[in-house]
């Protein structure tokens, strides 16, 4: 009973102590990297080198930030018990015991709170895509993740909420493809973490989450293979579209296209590794190749924007010079006629008084001496 007691108390001072960094374990802020997909209007839109957009996008990806870790720490609350039978959510502050539900709580709702004060802020529609988000975890939580292929297509609808917000917040519109291409992105990521999921935990996923059991292997490689191959078409639909390159003025994003095809085929290649037991959305930050690729895919995007800058400049000038032309342009047919009667009138006045001289011609008109203008004089 003494030693039972001192080990509550202690666990009680640890909980008390170390509360801030377990909560901020709590907020998984490596998870974070998912809403790098609100930056994506800022990417392929024109205003990707204006500073006070790529302000509003940056607000933008933190108001997710927190609206999302109030999303996992709802998450990790209702689904304690459950977490404490896996192999790698038990070692979460709150299926640990690290962190109090009192604690966790206020935090989730201070952040929901300063989520939507954000939004509005920025804009009444954005807040609309924060509470929808909001609403469809919640959703998540309690209902929809009970239910085969539904739970996927919420967990792929928080990807293209993010961005819609990302493109509400800078007020631009978003190509059809693009957001084709995000929606089959977003499947892929989701079918990818289910098999994860499935591989991971093995004859006893059903017994951590029951929709597992109904997913098999072979089901989940056919649709991870669909979702990836239709990723990989609709972003170079994307790219050779005519609205892509009404806007760009440029066909440089097709060289985008091999760092994208890299992406998926790295990314397969990383999940279908059976001794792999991250999560599928860390690999984006830990392994260098994925970085470097996504590097080069964002320098390759900005490039395609300078071009675009550029020719829109060189457009401009052009435009300038053909307007000048059209100023200086030749006269039309009544112009000529007009200018050809104000120079015969004075020829018949000078006719009537007997001066039929042409100068320019050197002849006399009208049957009058050669020199009649000398003997007049």
């Amino acid at each position: 009973m003494i030693r039972r007691a001192l080990a509550e108390q202690t666990q009680s001072i640890v909980v008390s102590n170390g509360w801030i960094r377990n909560l901020w374990i709590a907020m998984r802020p490596q998870q974070w990297s998912k809403n790098l997909f609100v930056l994506a209007p800022l990417l392929f839109s024109r205003n990707l080198f204006i500073l006070q957009e790529a302000t509003r996008s940056l607000e933008t990806f933190f108001l997710f930030c927190l609206i999302s870790s109030a999303v996992y720490l709802l998450n990790d609350i209702h689904d304690c018990e459950q977490d404490r039978l896996h192999p790698q959510k038990r070692y979460r502050p709150i299926a640990a015991g690290q962190l109090s539900t009192s604690i966790t709580l206020k935090a989730m709702v201070t952040f929901l709170f300063l989520a939507l004060a954000g939004g509005v802020l920025l804009s009444k529609f954005l807040a609309l895509i924060l509470f929808g988000y909001w609403t469809i975890n919640l959703a998540y939580s309690f209902w929809l993740k009970r239910y085969v292929l539904l739970d996927v297509f919420a967990l792929a609808s928080g990807f293209l909420l993010r961005v819609i917000g990302g493109a509400i917040a800078l007020q631009v519109e978003i190509s059809y493809w693009l957001l084709l291409c995000t929606t089959f992105l977003a499947l892929f990521l989701s079918f990818s973490k289910r098999r994860h999921e499935l591989v991971l935990l093995g004859a006893t996923a059903a017994d951590h989450r029951k929709v597992l059991g109904k997913y098999d292997l072979p089901f989940l490689d056919m649709m991870t293979g669909i979702t990836a191959t239709s990723t990989v078409i609709s972003y170079t639909f994307y790219t050779i579209s005519e609205t892509t390159f009404s806007k760009f003025h440029t066909r440089g994003l097709l060289l985008t296209i091999p760092f994208v095809l890299y992406g998926i085929s790295r990314y397969l290649y990383l999940v279908y590794q059976k001794d792999q037991v991250k999560d599928p959305t860390q690999l984006l930050l830990t392994d260098p190749p994925m970085v470097i690729n996504f590097c080069l895919w964002t320098m390759s995007a900005g490039r395609s924007r300078v071009e675009r800058k550029t020719k829109g400049l060189l457009d401009k000038d052009k435009d300038s010079l053909n307007a000048e032309l059209l100023q200086a342009k030749a006269p039309s047919f009544h112009e000529i006629l007009a200018d050809k009667k104000t120079a015969v009138e004075p020829k018949a006045r000078q006719t009537a008084r007997g001066q039929d001289h042409d100068p320019r011609w050197g002849v006399v008109r009208s049957g009058a001496p050669r020199h009649s203008s000398t003997t007049a004089r």
